[in-house]
């Protein structure tokens, strides 16, 4: 449901909570568990869904869904940032030479070339201020969207990144 398979789901969980989800908080209980927060922050943000559809589901008030949503966020950026799995970094030169040696030993006509790009339109929530709806506007999809350049590897990782690039279009 949330587009994550169950092992990057718990990898994720791990990541954001390491101590907090042995350790018993003391105090007033919180009314959804971490992984219920984190379940409902991946909505959040990979469905088109609006917070009074996600607060019916995940059996919150909608002031306690806005609030797990706003610290989810803010938690998420904080730990991925420092986290090794998830960071985008450019290759070495070595390193471009070895995924080259990949991509010549797949295709034999192909050389010089260490990996691909590719786009991708994701699809956003309509805003209410007419002014940066018109922005995230795209023709080409007739829909409101945010658009995305990845340069993947030959392995499959992605090694750059445009998000939000308003000058692609997929």
């Amino acid at each position: 449901m949330t587009g994550f398979s169950r092992q990057a789901f718990m990898l994720l969980e791990l990541v954001c909570f390491p101590e907090e989800s042995i350790i018993r908080r003391v105090g007033t209980p919180s009314s959804i568990y971490n992984r219920g927060k984190l379940g409902l922050y991946l909505f959040f943000v990979g469905s088109r869904m609006s917070v009074k559809h996600l607060y019916l589901i995940f059996g919150l008030v909608q002031t306690s869904a806005c609030v797990y949503i706003n610290e989810m966020l803010k938690l998420v950026v904080r730990k991925l940032k420092k986290h090794p799995v998830s960071a985008i970094r450019y290759p070495t030169d070595d390193i471009l030479i070895e995924w080259a040696a990949l991509v010549h030993h797949r295709g034999r006509r192909v050389s010089n070339v260490a990996g691909f790009v590719d786009g991708l339109a994701l699809h956003v929530q309509c805003n209410d201020n007419i002014v940066e709806q018109i922005s995230a506007y795209n023709g080409y999809h007739h829909d409101t969207t945010c658009n995305n350049v990845l340069a993947f590897a030959p392995t499959g990782k992605v090694f750059s990144a445009a998000l939000n690039y308003p000058w692609f279009f997929s």
